[in-house]
């Protein structure tokens, strides 16, 4: 019988390693991408939400010429991004989104939330990440949540897979991401929950859903199945 391979759980740069280590645009971020080229005005204000380290904070600034701020509660996580991807319209704060955009109410125009639903642990924080975001915008802005497509948990990606083969999983059940990578194996622990749900969380928060759809893994991976799950919401 082979060994199971050493995992290990990602610190902040493991994160920033993974994504630069692949094609981390085509994750849907290049989907999101597309959507602001329509939705966001010239110097438009976007909020990052749940930012991780950085990078697509930045990106968001540099393509679209927006002023960014990102928004994170792991001081790993913004340690990272100050010292990556800091600049003259790029900022970035840690802690509680509640309390840091408290003060911020209303300033926004775009708000995203990448791979952050599946990290929390309670289907009221849901609930309460999309009371941040409607809070942040003005009215007739929008949000957009990108995170890995719940029906396809247990399937193996090129490079991650959600859960395990076989399992059937109830919402809130705790789920290990697998990350290959070429260091080795990482480990993330996430959480269940359906698409139903996570559009039910934003609608609950106040906002008006116009689209929710999934999409295919990046161009390099042949695997037959939809990886991500997008959902785009307006601020009535």
């Amino acid at each position: 019988m082979n060994a199971a391979p050493d995992v290990r759980l990602p610190s902040a740069d493991d994160y920033l390693a993974m994504m630069m280590a692949n094609d981390w645009l085509a994750m849907g971020y290049s989907t999101i991408v597309e959507r602001l080229e329509q939705l966001a005005r010239p110097a438009a204000r976007i909020l990052d939400l749940g930012c991780g380290p950085g990078i697509f904070t930045r990106y968001l600034a540099d393509t679209l010429a927006v002023h960014a701020l990102g928004v994170d509660p792991s001081d790993d996580m913004i340690a990272v991004a100050n010292r990556h991807f800091a600049a003259d319209r790029v900022h970035f704060l840690a802690g509680q989104p509640d309390e840091i955009l408290r003060p911020l109410a209303g300033q926004f125009d775009i708000v995203v939330s990448c791979f952050v639903l599946m990290h929390l642990p309670e289907t009221d924080s849901h609930r309460q990440l999309a009371e941040c975001a409607l809070s942040a915008l003005r009215h007739g802005g929008h949000a957009i949540f990108l995170d890995m497509n719940p029906a396809s948990v247990g399937v193996q990606f090129a490079s991650v897979r959600n859960g395990e083969p076989g399992l059937s999983y109830a919402p809130g059940d705790p789920m290990v991401t697998t990350v290959l990578t070429p260091d080795g194996p990482l480990q993330v622990h996430d959480l269940y929950w359906s698409a139903a749900h996570y559009r039910k969380s934003v609608e609950s928060a106040g906002f008006s859903v116009l689209e929710q759809f999934t999409l295919p893994p990046p161009p390099n991976d042949n695997t037959p199945a939809d990886q991500f799950t997008v959902l785009i919401a307006e601020k009535k």
